[in-house]
């Protein structure tokens, strides 16, 4: 396979603030690479303090603008340690890697600025993505192939798209919205906010808080650790609930409050409408659950 590197260029700028004691010196180097795509092949990111753009689209190329940057106070401090950030592209069989890293001829050089590595991708349908980050950002659109990312203090933003989508998550807020097909999460002091979901979704989380608004679920597993969770729909009879929290309080709409059951320690809710609707589970220990149902303006 043929892989175009094209280096578009470096420069300085200056950022300035409300006085001149906050000038911010920025030096950045800008690279294009186009790396071209069969059917069957992979795309593997590993990066770190890394600021990460994905979209797919329908050409047979993927698409790679990386930009490394450098901000200090001193102009020169800037441009020196922006040789600092480094990056490598390879292709190993059916896999193509891309990854940043940090490296100095000393290796107890101390970096005085803040470095950062701006990735934007565009990705063939159908190329599965395999992705690490921290330290950093990732939004994704318009997503349409299977995706597993592997996220610390990273803020995850996914927004439209389908496929099968795996988030292992360490301090970070994740938003999904407008995403149909598999949903499968992993997340440890994450916030999770999903919207207008269609599919299956299966979330594990500890020491976080999940909000999930509409969608059409065909099935919905949470399975909580001191997570408050938000549920709301406006189809609260489309679906069977299996609904716990210990050690804290379950709200749910009048209508079924009559179904709520309460002992010493928890707070329980099994409620089947018809026997072959969506399962809807929801359970936590020492976080709260609401279960609430939505009304569109039409209806009110």
């Amino acid at each position: 396979m043929k892989n175009l590197i094209l280096l578009v260029g470096f420069s300085i700028m200056v950022v300035s603030g409300v006085t001149g004691q906050d000038e911010v010196h920025v030096a950045t180097r800008t690279i294009e690479k186009r790396l071209e795509y069969a059917q069957g092949d992979e795309l593997e990111i590993r990066a770190e303090k890394a600021v990460i753009n994905i979209s797919t689209w329908d050409k047979k190329h993927i698409s790679l603008e990386l930009k490394l940057i450098s901000k200090h106070k001193k102009k020169e401090t800037a441009r020196s340690e922006l040789d600092l950030l480094k990056y490598d592209v390879s292709t190993v069989g059916r896999k193509h890697i891309i990854k940043n890293f940090f490296e100095a001829s000393d290796k107890f050089v101390r970096v005085k600025g803040n470095l950062l590595t701006e990735f934007t991708l565009k990705v063939p349908q159908g190329c599965d993505i395999v992705l690490t980050n921290q330290y950093g950002k990732l939004s994704v659109t318009n997503l349409n192939t299977n995706m597993s990312a592997f996220l610390k203090f990273v803020d995850c933003e996914v927004t439209n798209g389908t496929g099968l989508l795996n988030i292992e998550s360490s301090f970070g807020n994740i938003y999904v919205s407008g995403f149909s097909g598999s949903l499968k999460a992993r997340l440890e002091r994450s916030n999770l906010e999903l919207i207008s979901f269609d599919g299956i979704a299966d979330l594990d989380t500890h020491y976080g808080e999940v909000s999930i608004e509409g969608g059409l679920f065909k099935n919905l597993a949470v399975n909580g650790i001191r997570t408050k969770i938000d549920f709301a729909t406006s189809r609260i009879e489309a679906y069977n609930y299996d609904v716990k929290t210990t050690f804290s309080t379950l709200r749910v709409p009048e209508s079924i409050g009559s179904d709520l059951l309460l002992d010493n320690e928890s707070q329980q809710l099994a409620k089947n409408f018809k026997i072959n609707n969506p399962r809807i589970k929801l359970h936590t220990t020492y976080g709260s659950i609401n279960l609430k149902q939505i009304f569109s303006a039409s209806k009110k």
